[in-house]
C-alpha cells in the first residue's frame, strides 16, 4: 500500500491567509472590493480528490466620502467605470481621476476614462472646430477642452427702476442731451457684450414729461444710448405709469433698442414710480470670454467646466458599464477587472438611466472590507493552517517510520 503526504489542505490554508492579508492591506484602497476564498473537500484523503472553489470578490457598496479633487467620482450602484490603457479595456470602482498633459481624463496609472466628448467639425484646411454638443454616438477617451469660455452676445438688458413721482417735469423746451444732466432726471449704465466678447456701454436715461391731461397716469421718456452709436438724434420711448399703483403699463414692459445688432431688448417691466428717491437694479445676459478655473461632476456623469465669471458648460459625460455577472470578472492589476466569458459582455450607459446608478462628483468610494470580520477570519485561517501543518508533519513522521521498518 502506497502512502502519500496530502499537502492540499495546507496549500488552501495558505491561500486563505494570503487573501485575508490582501483584504486587510487594502482596507484604505479607494474602490477596493473584498475577496474571499472557499474550498470543498470531496473526500478525506487523496490530493487528486480535493477541489477548491477559488477566490471570488464581493461587489457590495463601500462608504462614500468627500474629496478635494473636483474630478473624483464615486458610483452608487452595481456599475463600473470603463478605462482604456496598457491592459486594454478594463473596469474599476476607483474614481480618482485627473487631467493629464494632453487634457485626457486619466486614473493614477494613466488609463483613460471612457465616455462622450464634445463633437468636432472638420474644417476645409484639415483643422477641427470643437462644438458645444456631446457626440453621444461615440464612446472613447474623454478629452477636456480647457480653452476659455465662448463669449455670449447681449440680447436683453433688464432695468428695474424706482422713479421719484414727485420730481418737477423738465420743460419741453429743454432738448434731451446725454451730455447735459439738466435735460434728464436719472440714468442707469450697463456694460454689454458683442458676439466677440467686446464690451461696450449702454446707458438708459429717464426724463419725466410735463403733467398729462389725465390725472390717473404719469409719463416718462426713456432714452437708450449705445456707446458705439454716433447719432445725435435721440428718439425716446414713452413709459406710462398708473398713478394709483405706481406700476408700469404692460404695453411698455419689453422694448426694442433701435439700431442694435444683434437686436437687444430692454425689459423694464418691474420699474415703478413712488415717493422715494431714484434707485435701479440693472442686469444683462451677455458674457465675455472667461478663463476656466475648475471642474465639477454632475450626478449623471456630466463633466462641466467652471469659469472665472461663475458660468459653466458641459465638456464630457462619463459612461458606466454593468455586467450580468459581476463576480465573473477577471481581476487584473491596479484594482481593475476585465470581462470574461463568465461575466458576459458589458452594457454601457449613463448614470441615472436604465439601472446604471448615479455618480457623486468630488467624492470617492472606500473599500468594502470590514476589518472586524477579516480579523475573525484571520484567526480561523491561522488555526486551519496550523492544523494542516500538523497533519503534514504527522504524515511525514509516519512515512519515515515505514521507511525505517522497510529498510
Amino acid at each position: 500500500m502506497g502512502i502519500t503526504i496530502n499537502s492540499e489542505a495546507l496549500n488552501n490554508a495558505a491561500i486563505s491567509l494570503n487573501v485575508i492579508g490582501n483584504n486587510i492591506a487594502n482596507i484604505n484602497t479607494t474602490g477596493f472590493k473584498q475577496s474571499s476564498f472557499s474550498e470543498e473537500l470531496k473526500k478525506a484523503s487523496g490530493s487528486s480528490d480535493v477541489a477548491t472553489a477559488g477566490i471570488s470578490q464581493t461587489f457590495s457598496q463601500g462608504d462614500i466620502s468627500t474629496s478635494t479633487n473636483p474630478l473624483a467620482m464615486a458610483i452608487s450602484g452595481n456599475t463600473l467605470f470603463q478605462l482604456n490603457g496598457g491592459n486594454g479595456i478594463t473596469y474599476t470602482r476607483n474614481g480618482q481621476f485627473s487631467v493629464d498633459q494632453n487634457n485626457f481624463v486619466v486614473d493614477n496609472y494613466g488609463n483613460k476614462l471612457q465616455g462622450y466628448s464634445l463633437s468636432k467639425t472638420k474644417n476645409s484646411d484639415g483643422t477641427f472646430t470643437i462644438n458645444e454638443t456631446l457626440d453621444t454616438n461615440k464612446v472613447g477617451n474623454i478629452q477636456i477642452n480647457t480653452s476659455k469660455s465662448k463669449p455670449v452676445a447681449t440680447t436683453q438688458i433688464t432695468v428695474d427702476a424706482s422713479l421719484n413721482s414727485s420730481v418737477t417735469p423738465i420743460p419741453t423746451a429743454t432738448i434731451f442731451n446725454p451730455d447735459n444732466s439738466s435735460s434728464y432726471d436719472n440714468s442707469s449704465m450697463s456694460t454689454i457684450y458683442d458676439g466677440l466678447g467686446n464690451a461696450r456701454t449702454m446707458t438708459t436715461y429717464f426724463r419725466k414729461l410735463d403733467s398729462a391731461a389725465s390725472s390717473t397716469t404719469s409719463s416718462w421718456n426713456l432714452y437708450t444710448i449705445d456707446s458705439k452709436s454716433i447719432s445725435t438724434v435721440y428718439t425716446p420711448q414713452v413709459l406710462t405709469f398708473v398713478d394709483a399703483t405706481g406700476k408700469l403699463s404692460s404695453a411698455n414692459s419689453l422694448l426694442t433698442i433701435a439700431g442694435t445688432s444683434p437686436e437687444i431688448k430692454l425689459d423694464v417691466s418691474a420699474s415703478e414710480i413712488g415717493a422715494g428717491s431714484f434707485s435701479v437694479n440693472a442686469s444683462q445676459n451677455g458674457n465675455p470670454s472667461s478663463e476656466m478655473t475648475s471642474y465639477k461632476v454632475r450626478n449623471d456623469g456630466g463633466i462641466e467646466a467652471v469659469y472665472a465669471d461663475g458660468s459653466s458648460t458641459i465638456l464630457a459625460q462619463v459612461v458606466l458599464a454593468k455586467f450580468n455577472n459581476l463576480t465573473g470578472l477577471s481581476a487584473v492589476t491596479h484594482n481593475q477587472w476585465k470581462e470574461s466569458s463568465v461575466s458576459g459582455t458589458p452594457q454601457l450607459g449613463t448614470a441615472g438611466k436604465g439601472g446604471f446608478g448615479s455618480i457623486q462628483g468630488g467624492s470617492i468610494e472606500g473599500s468594502n472590507v470590514d476589518l472586524t470580520i477579516e480579523m475573525v477570519k484571520l484567526i480561523s485561517a491561522q488555526r486551519a493552517f496550523q492544523s494542516a501543518a500538523e497533519v503534514v508533519k504527522k504524515q511525514d513522521e509516519t512515512v519515515q517510520t515505514i521507511n525505517r521498518i522497510g529498510g
